[in-house]
């Protein structure tokens, strides 16, 4: 589905795809918002509702978005379902201005151990994502690492803790 691939004036996106589609077929989301250069950031519930599963249900869904600056927060949090095959491939291929770190939760309710690496493969390439956790955040480990070309996903650490040398460590 190409919905608005190549279009050059979304720079926001607010609200649910899944209150629109809800369930979820093969390329449901593939290349929708492909190219859109001007597109700067992803509301976190973006996807929510959605359910199911399809192949390559993901696969470029932003990538080329190159002024996209960060990752939101659970953005496939919600999203209920067992990975299919290439389902996340490239979908932030090539969002060169991509930085920060991986949230812990973006992808909460997928179990790790459900993918192939072929369904993360290269979801990452080509972005200015970490490698290392930032002080104040300890690397929350996702199995996924080397499949997304070592770019870390962090969580904050609990209060009164501070991270060190990448260990969240007493403060006092």
């Amino acid at each position: 589905m190409h919905y608005f691939s190549y279009n050059k004036n979304i720079a926001k996106l607010g609200g649910s795809l899944g209150a629109i589609f809800g369930g979820s077929t093969d390329y449901m989301f593939y290349n929708t918002f492909y190219n859109c250069t001007s597109l700067t950031e992803i509301p976190s519930g973006l996807f929510d509702g959605v359910s199911g599963s399809g192949d390559s249900m993901f696969y470029n869904t932003f990538s080329g978005c190159s002024s996209l600056k960060s990752l939101p927060n659970g953005l496939f949090k919600n999203f209920t379902g067992k990975p299919e095959y290439y389902m996340f491939v490239s979908t932030f291929s090539g969002c060169t201005n991509l930085t920060g770190y991986i949230p812990y939760d973006m992808f909460a309710n997928l179990d790790s151990t459900d993918f192939e690496t072929y369904n993360m493969s290269s979801i990452f390439y080509n972005t200015s994502l970490d490698t290392v956790c930032p002080e104040g955040t300890y690397q929350y480990i996702t199995g996924f690492e080397d499949t997304w070309d070592y770019k870390v996903a962090c969580a904050p650490c609990p209060g009164g803790i501070c991270a060190v040398d990448g260990e969240c460590t007493d403060a006092g």
